[in-house]
């Protein structure tokens, strides 16, 4: 059985995160142009923007974009990749985002030269699981309620 959440919970959640996310950056200004080194690229975003290297699995937040720019006034672009090919553009500072977000970052963190690169991060969600018995075992395992 698949784990999974009510929409209206992922939605508000998702939104409450990229608020805080937001928040914590206290841009006030648009970002002075950086100048990037050899193979290394500079985000080029805009002012009341944050561009998110996301991995793939995480696409399912993009439609709320809009709904987030509208609570926040700031404008959330993701560039989405697969997990081995995001962690090596965090390693090599090549992402070209202003924030990386990994649903599983294990892979970042196993490796000095991500975990180098990694300022802050915070588990801001943990997958609910459920599990699904017969009532009879329910019953034997007293689980049906009736103690």
């Amino acid at each position: 059985m698949t784990p999974t959440l009510s929409p209206h919970f992922s939605k508000t959640a998702a939104t409450l995160l990229l608020a805080l996310l937001l928040a914590a950056c206290g841009r006030s200004e648009a970002p002075k142009a950086v100048s990037a080194t050899a193979g290394e690229a500079a985000s080029t975003a805009a002012p009341n923007s944050l561009s998110i290297l996301a991995t793939s699995d995480l696409r399912d937040i993009e439609p709320m974009t809009v709904d987030i720019e509208k609570a926040t006034g700031v404008r959330v672009t993701f560039k989405f990749g697969a997990t081995f090919e995001s962690t090596e553009a965090v390693q090599t500072n090549t992402a070209g985002t202003d924030a990386a977000w990994f649903a599983n970052a294990k892979y970042l963190l196993s490796d000095p030269a991500g975990q180098a690169r990694v300022k802050l991060q915070e588990k801001i969600m943990l997958s609910p699981l459920v599990i699904g018995v017969s009532e009879s075992s329910a019953k034997q395992l007293k689980w049906d309620g009736d103690a």
